[in-house]
Parts: C-alpha cells; sequence; structure tokens
C-alpha cells in the first residue's frame, strides 16, 4: 500500500475494521475482496477500480492485476452482500439504548447515463429544477446518533418498487424500519421527515409500541385524549413551554 499517506495506525485500524466486516464470508478469497474494496475505497476516496487497486497495490506494476481480480469479483453471479449489510446492521445496532435517536430518510440517486445497471428504475431527480424523471435509484436510509457528532449507518436499501417488484413503497419502508426495530430490541427513538407523515405507515408502528417523531405536513388533525379533535398546529400551540429548553446540538 505504497504511497496512499495514510499513518500506519491508522491502516491498520481500517484493515481491522474491514476484516470485521468481512467475517461472515466463509470463501476466504471473498473475504479477501471486502477487505480490499472497504480498505481501497476509504484511501483512494473513491469507487472507481483503477483508483482503488492502486491505493492497495505496493507498486504500479501490479495494479492492473489487481483490477482484474477486483472486477472478476465484482462480476461474479454468485455475488450477495446481504452479509455485509446484517454485519454492519447488528454493530451499530449495538450502540442504540434507550435514548437514542434514529434517523431515516429516503434520497433520489439519480443514473441519467445508466442503463443497465441491475435494478435501475425511474425517479425524479432531486437536483434538477425541472424535477425530470430519469434512471436511478430511491433509497431508504437510517442512522444512528452516538455522541454529539457521529453518526453510523444502519440500513441503506434501494427500493425495489421503483424497478417494477411487485411491492408498494409504503411496504418497504415499514420492513425496513421493523427490521431495524427488532435489531435494536425496540429501543431509540426515530426522527423522520413529513414525508413518512403517513397512516399506511404510522399505525403499523404505534401497534409495535415503535417511538416516533415525524414532521408535519401541516393538514392534518389529531385527536387529543380529552376528545377534542384539533389542528396539529392548534395541538402543538397549546403544547408550547412558556420557555423553550436549550437546542439540541
Amino acid at each position: 500500500m505504497a504511497g496512499n499517506g495514510l499513518p500506519k495506525e491508522i491502516r491498520r485500524r481500517l484493515y481491522a475494521f474491514a476484516q470485521g466486516v468481512a467475517r461472515p464470508f466463509t470463501d476466504s478469497r471473498r473475504r479477501g475482496f471486502i477487505q480490499n474494496m472497504i480498505a481501497g475505497m476509504t484511501i483512494a476516496g473513491h469507487v472507481h477500480l483503477s483508483k482503488v487497486a492502486r491505493a492497495i497495490s505496493r507498486g504500479d506494476s501490479r495494479i492492473h492485476g489487481v483490477e482484474k481480480r477486483l472486477s472478476r469479483h465484482l462480476a461474479s453471479e454468485h455475488w450477495d452482500m446481504s452479509p455485509v449489510g446484517n454485519e454492519l446492521l447488528q454493530r451499530s445496532a449495538r450502540m442504540v439504548t434507550q435514548d437514542t435517536l434514529i434517523t431515516a430518510d429516503l434520497t433520489d440517486l439519480g443514473k441519467p447515463y445508466a442503463r443497465k445497471l441491475e435494478g435501475l428504475g425511474r425517479v425524479h431527480d432531486g437536483s434538477d429544477p425541472q424535477k425530470r424523471i430519469i434512471p436511478g435509484y430511491v433509497v431508504f436510509e437510517a442512522y444512528v446518533r452516538v455522541g454529539k457528532w457521529q453518526m453510523f449507518p444502519l440500513l441503506f436499501e434501494p427500493l425495489k418498487t421503483y424497478s417494477g417488484a411487485p411491492t408498494s413503497e409504503n411496504a418497504e419502508i415499514s420492513a425496513f424500519v421493523l427490521r431495524i426495530h427488532e435489531a435494536t430490541e425496540g429501543q431509540a427513538t426515530w426522527v423522520l421527515d413529513r414525508g413518512f407523515d403517513r397512516d399506511e405507515l404510522m399505525l403499523p408502528w404505534l401497534k409495535k409500541s415503535l417511538a416516533f417523531v415525524i414532521r408535519q405536513r401541516g393538514d392534518r388533525h389529531v385527536l387529543l385524549a380529552d376528545g377534542r379533535k384539533l389542528a396539529v398546529t392548534d395541538a402543538a400551540a397549546e403544547l408550547r413551554p412558556a420557555a423553550w429548553p436549550r437546542r439540541w446540538p
């Protein structure tokens, strides 16, 4: 790994982390591939195989061979990334306590020039002023907040409904949330944007005793414990304290 510019101790800890993530694979060659990809992408700061190969190679003469080996693993028809996802989920889930916050959202990954990527669907391009529909993915992502500034990934999965799978967005989101809810043993409070303000999501979660805070759209009414039905803005006004507590960092 000559010329990557990382101190020896950081390289050692990076490879130790990569070895832990690759541990579920029984094939030693596949474990080595996972370790090299994690270390290579981190060192190179890029996903191009040529740059990953350069980051983990000892000299320029071996880069082509390393790149071919990485490419061969990626092209394997027997490739399954689920052990990596499960390992990362379990690692992050162990950091969750009753007072932890879990944040989740949907994001679009536009691939306007892609044609043959696996599971490619049609999505709204959020960065396009005209909001055109282009090839891409809609991804569900969830993170656990640890300490003041650190976020650890729990789940990062594309929604299959956008590529034509016989399911729905609500069903996939609920499955992802309940998977994390089970892994964290029902602890933590979810913090979600107004895109999750849907009865199809909230009502099943309430039955599962899932704690969540969802930013409301503003057009919803709520039924209070005393039987009154109020607009959510009026209900929030009644709950407003005389003095707001210190804001979270």
